[in-house]
């Protein structure tokens, strides 16, 4: 969750960085797979990071960077999945930072 814990009126900014690996896991059917941002659970189409393996248990790095505003409500930020099928993640590295 991000939010304003300021005194002041102003909303406070954050860069979230996400970088992970990802794949089509064994008994999947290969096609593109994505990762993304969602805010409030709406999917930021923006950080979208999509792939196309050539087969099953083909990694790849995906990696992307998105600027949130958040006022005095919290923001709640998770890293999904939008895709249909499952998909493996591996190596998920997630920075927040308030930049003002």
């Amino acid at each position: 969750c991000l939010a304003n814990s300021g005194n002041d009126c102003n909303p406070a900014k954050y860069k979230v960085s996400v970088k992970a690996n990802i794949a089509i896991p064994t008994g999947g059917t290969v096609g593109a797979i994505s990762l993304g941002l969602s805010l409030n659970g709406e999917v930021l189409q923006s950080s979208l990071a999509t792939v196309t393996p050539a087969a099953v248990e083909d990694f790849f790095n995906v990696a992307f960077e998105e600027i949130i505003t958040a006022g005095r409500c919290q923001t709640n930020v998770a890293v999904v999945n939008p895709n249909t099928q499952t998909i493996e993640v591996e190596n998920l590295t997630v920075i927040v930072e308030r930049i003002c």
